[in-house]
Order: C-alpha cells, then sequence, then structure tokens
C-alpha cells in the first residue's frame, strides 16, 4: 500500500455507514460516536473507500485521542502514520499543548506519547473520562508560551 494509494480527510456525513460498522466492530459505543463523527479523520483509498478512522476530541486546548479503527486490521501499521500527520497538523491549527490517548497500539508510543504520571493527570480535561487507567500523553507546546503569543 503506497501513500498514493488513498488520503487523509476529516470525516463527513457520507462516512457515517461505513463509521458505524468499524465502530460495532471494535465494540465502540457507535450511538454515542455517530453524534460526535465530525472529530474524526478518515483515512480513504483512491477509489473513496473508507480503510479507517481516528477521533480527535477537543477540550480546553488539549486533545484525546479515541476511537481507533480500521477496516482490515493488517493495514493499520502503513495506515496510523498518515492518521497521526493529520491529527498533528489539526492540533497545531487548534494550538492545542497536550495530546492525551487510551489506544494500546505500540505506535503511539513510538510517536512520543508516555504514560501519564500525578502531575500529568492533574491537566487532564474532566471531558476525556476518569483519570483511572493507563493514560498516554504528549506535551505537544508549553502553555504558559502560547498564552503569552496570544
Amino acid at each position: 500500500m503506497t501513500p498514493s494509494e488513498f488520503h487523509v480527510r476529516r470525516a463527513t456525513v457520507d462516512d457515517l455507514p461505513v463509521l458505524r460498522q468499524l465502530w460495532q466492530v471494535e465494540q465502540f459505543n457507535f450511538h454515542e460516536l455517530e453524534r460526535r463523527f465530525t472529530e474524526f479523520q478518515v483515512v480513504a483509498s483512491a477509489r473513496g473507500e473508507l480503510l479507517g478512522a481516528l477521533g480527535l476530541h477537543i477540550a480546553a486546548q488539549q486533545g484525546l485521542l479515541h476511537g481507533e479503527a480500521y477496516r482490515q486490521p493488517e493495514h493499520e501499521e502503513a495506515l496510523r502514520p498518515h492518521l497521526w500527520e493529520r491529527i498533528q497538523s489539526v492540533a497545531r491549527n487548534h494550538g492545542l499543548h497536550r495530546l492525551w490517548t487510551r489506544e494500546k497500539a505500540p505506535f503511539w508510543r513510538r510517536c512520543g506519547l508516555q504514560p501519564a504520571g500525578d502531575t500529568d493527570l492533574a491537566k487532564l480535561p474532566a471531558s476525556f473520562g476518569d483519570r483511572h487507567g493507563e493514560w498516554l500523553t504528549l506535551q505537544l507546546r508549553d502553555a504558559i508560551v502560547s498564552e503569552q503569543s496570544l
């Protein structure tokens, strides 16, 4: 699979039927996620077939990566870097300070996300969920510096 075979973009309402299928396979709460489908970035084939998706929920200048799902699991490793590139671009455009995830794939640690300590967890927005469990986080920029630049 080569990069020219697909493109990454924001999800549209036309993607909902396939997104629902992906979320059901992953046993996600697809009723909840379909109300938030605009949080999702999708990777599609050149023919327009949706191959995978990753959500980015934004709160308090922080982002939660969630709902990662792929049509064919054997292509996950090839598609993740392209979704990651898109997520980083969206995060920069929104001026996010930090990313969070509970996604388990080793890829996310290779991208620099690290296990969150108590100091990090104190910064976790309440809308992302409770502080218990295995959280990974990545500081993108210093909150004080970005506030001063505003």
